[in-house]
């Protein structure tokens, strides 16, 4: 139908713009909170790059640019994902712009941690941080459709301390975010299971784990029960479970997400 409509030449512009953004910002954020194939999302993030190249304008350009980009990063393509943050055009920073502006900044973050360049890490950040204070979107998502709030930047901060290694600032990181503030259950459930991989991987915080992973269920859970590396933590927590209420808790959601008891 899309296709379609496209060929008629009616209000072209405005439809290839439409179709990137539900592509990048509704069917692919579905596709993975629902953690589906990675080829599938892929696949996804592909068209809106296709379409938005047969748009030809910048932001939209940049729309789908950062979608592909996130894909191959959170996928391991990393040099691929830098190429394609490379590529792009970013656009001047308006009201507007500011949320696509900011993503694509802290996906350049992202990058740099991937690929190991620690030390290229905090100026994109504050950057981003810089803009999310100026322009943060009141009702949580920007004109563009990018969940655009300081505590989006801060789940970054906290899922960029945990690819560094680093849970401790994590930890320290997510003392500054407060979900409950977040206007949607996914960055609010993104939170305790940022904040539970963290605490898990810290000494004497086991039942703290516990119970930021078991929050992030109660919040979100189809999406922590098949998340692999929120699944990888509860199999790691579960030899050492006690015969108390954390321990039930734990095997409670081990049960849930399919793991062995």
């Amino acid at each position: 139908m899309q296709d379609t409509t496209l060929a008629t030449g009616t209000d072209c512009g405005e439809l290839l713009d439409l179709a990137v953004y539900l592509h990048t910002h509704v069917t692919r954020l579905w596709l993975f909170r629902v953690t589906a194939p990675d080829d599938l999302i892929r696949r996804t993030v592909f068209l809106a790059q296709r379409l938005a190249q047969q748009r030809g304008e910048t932001t939209t350009l940049g729309m789908a640019g950062f979608g592909v980009a996130d894909v191959l990063l959170s996928g391991g393509a990393f040099e691929l994902g830098q190429a394609v943050l490379d590529s792009l055009t970013v656009p001047p920073v308006t009201a507007e712009t500011a949320s696509l502006v900011c993503w694509l900044t802290m996906c350049h973050a992202q990058a740099a941690v991937l690929g190991g360049r620690l030390g290229d890490v905090t100026a994109p950040m504050d950057a981003a941080a810089e803009l999310a204070e100026r322009f943060e979107a009141t009702e949580g998502t920007s004109i563009l459709g990018f969940a655009y709030t300081r505590a989006d930047v801060g789940l970054v901060r906290m899922n960029l301390a945990l690819e560094a290694g680093e849970p401790d600032q994590a930890v320290s990181i997510a003392r500054d975010v407060h979900p409950e503030h977040h206007p949607f259950p996914s960055g609010r459930a993104h939170y305790w299971m940022h904040y539970g991989r963290a605490l898990a991987r810290l000494r004497g915080r086991r039942d703290d784990a516990v119970r930021a992973l078991r929050t992030a269920e109660d919040i979100f859970p189809i999406k922590v029960r098949r998340d692999p590396l929120v699944r990888d933590v509860i199999a790691t927590l579960l030899p050492g479970a006690r015969r108390d209420a954390i321990g039930m808790e734990l095997r409670g959601m081990a049960h849930r997400a399919g793991l062995s008891v």
